[in-house]
């Protein structure tokens, strides 16, 4: 088990791994999240928005964001767009033979799923995708500064306020953020572009991949399944506790006391929200936990008042794949 509360001296950050210590972090007044020009490559990028919102604005842009994924929304959703998505993605699967089930099918359908859900068209995305990726492997071999990078994220946000201003988009979320009067311009891109982001850093297809090989994987889970479907969306967030590399951080906004360690004023705390739920005492088996033994506190989507309005729709993308799946299970994949 990792200390709960270590120095990174490389990176000049505290970092938590500590489950209780996590949550009380969290929780408190006493610290905040990024500001814009403190983004750095380890904060999370999906709703961008709410994840540097400042104390005032975020309860405005919460409520934004859940006036249109409501549980209703999303399990209408699960049911026609997502699902049509999961067939398709089976029936290519269908028309070759000993066709392995690897990250390009579960990478394919995912980013079909979200270009259908923002509205935008199939060409207009891949470019934005293609441009994001550029972007990123820019910034892994020059780092922070990085022109290139800098410059290709500049054109995506420049393209989406375009889009937004000539409002010729009519569906989807989009439409929905053009026709917003809550938010201002740069608010509607930043919860535009963090889910370009997410297919283009292939984020989105983490738990879906997870989840399908848990169960398909273990004959017995998946006749578990078969017959109750509905428990799919309990393991999906169990699932979440076993991905990897799930971080988010925070600033101290006075001097406090974190698991002994004095953290000055304004020094970045990093919260190893992965490690935590893998670690954690509560769990008797933490690296394989089994169905029906989920925390109602599962800090991999977050915790407190800053937690993930995302949750709801990435368990439906993974529980609906795994789902068709299931119900297709003569298929012989392998892999």
């Amino acid at each position: 088990m990792s200390k709960p509360v270590t120095y990174d001296s490389k990176n000049e950050r505290w970092m938590v791994n500590d489950y209780d210590l996590i949550k009380m972090i969290m929780k408190s007044n006493k610290f905040r999240p990024p500001d814009v020009n403190e983004i750095s490559k380890d904060t999370p990028s999906f709703f961008l928005a709410l994840s540097i919102a400042s104390e005032t604005d975020y309860p405005r842009l919460k409520r934004v964001f859940s006036k249109y994924f409501t549980k209703e929304y999303v399990e209408n959703l699960a049911e026609t767009t997502l699902r049509e998505n999961a067939l398709n993605a089976i029936e290519g699967i269908k028309k070759e033979e000993n066709v392995k089930l690897d990250d390009q099918i579960i990478s394919t359908y995912c980013e079909k799923c979200i270009l259908d859900i923002l509205g935008l068209e199939a060409k207009v995305g891949k470019e934005f995708i293609i441009a994001i990726k550029m972007a990123n492997d820019y910034y892994l071999k020059e780092g922070e500064g990085c022109i290139q990078s800098k410059e290709l994220y500049s054109y995506v946000f420049s393209e989406v306020r375009k889009i937004l201003i000539d409002a010729r988009i009519k569906k989807g979320f989009i439409r929905f953020l053009i026709e917003e009067q809550e938010l201002n311009l740069n608010e509607k891109i930043t919860f535009i572009v963090p889910f370009i982001e997410m297919i283009a850093l292939s984020k989105t297809i983490e738990l879906p991949k997870e989840l399908y090989h848990r169960v398909i994987d273990d004959p017995e889970l998946m006749e578990k399944f078969r017959l109750s479907p509905t428990s799919l969306d309990l393991l999906a967030e169990e699932t979440a506790s076993l991905l990897n590399g799930i971080f988010v951080c925070r600033f101290a906004k006075e001097e406090v006391d974190i698991g002994g360690k004095v953290i000055k004023k304004g020094e970045q705390i990093g919260l190893n929200l992965s490690g935590a739920m893998q670690d954690r005492n509560a769990a008797k088996c933490p690296l394989h936990t089994q169905p029906g033994g989920a925390s109602e506190d599962n800090l991999v989507f977050g915790y407190g008042s800053h937690f993930c309005l995302g949750k709801r729709l990435a368990k439906a993308i993974a529980v609906t794949f795994t789902k068709v799946t299931i119900e297709n299970h003569k298929i012989e994949v392998s892999g």
